[in-house]
């Protein structure tokens, strides 16, 4: 191959994940609306949970004070979510690439607290039995599973691209 890479086609034909993710060629999901409602939905829920860590004061449920660079994470990553949902509507491939980014940065954060703990609160490390945080994962993890059924063309959200609307 020119310049030793390996594409991805050819990556998914050794790997055999070709012939799964190939599936959207014969079934699709004809839902626009339904499906950018979705997405909406989910990447302001994943906002709403932070909303709720940025006002209550509760640094992740262990009922310690949150530092000030948890606080702007909370506050970077709900400015993110309402932006990515605006823009799911507005402009689609950005709204959409905003939400996946938000989501992913929701489960690192979340998981990389759990794993190797954060600064200033080392009582985290461990503590995955926190209800709001399992939540985000759902949250997140369904906006980044239809955001991949939208990029490879099983969900439509964009209507334009093939012509079909609700």
């Amino acid at each position: 191959m020119p310049g030793g890479g390996l594409s991805s086609s050819a990556l998914m034909r050794w790997t055999g994940t070709g012939k799964i993710v190939s599936f959207y060629r014969y079934f699709l999901l004809n839902l626009p609306r339904t499906t950018t409602a979705s997405g909406v939905a989910l990447v302001l829920g994943v906002g709403a949970v932070h909303l709720y860590l940025l006002v209550t004061d509760q640094a992740l449920g262990g009922g310690f004070d949150a530092p000030a660079y948890l606080r702007a994470y909370c506050a970077a990553l709900l400015g993110a979510a309402v932006l990515s949902a605006v823009g799911m509507v507005a402009a689609p491939k950005a709204g959409w690439a905003l939400g996946s980014l938000v989501a992913v940065a929701a489960i690192a954060v979340y998981v990389s607290s759990r794993v190797w703990g954060l600064p200033d609160l080392p009582a985290l490390e461990g503590h995955w039995g926190y209800a709001l945080g399992t939540f985000t994962l759902l949250l997140a993890g369904a906006l980044l599973g239809l955001h991949f059924t939208v990029s490879t063309g099983l969900n439509v959200a964009w209507p334009q691209r093939r012509n079909w609307h609700d």
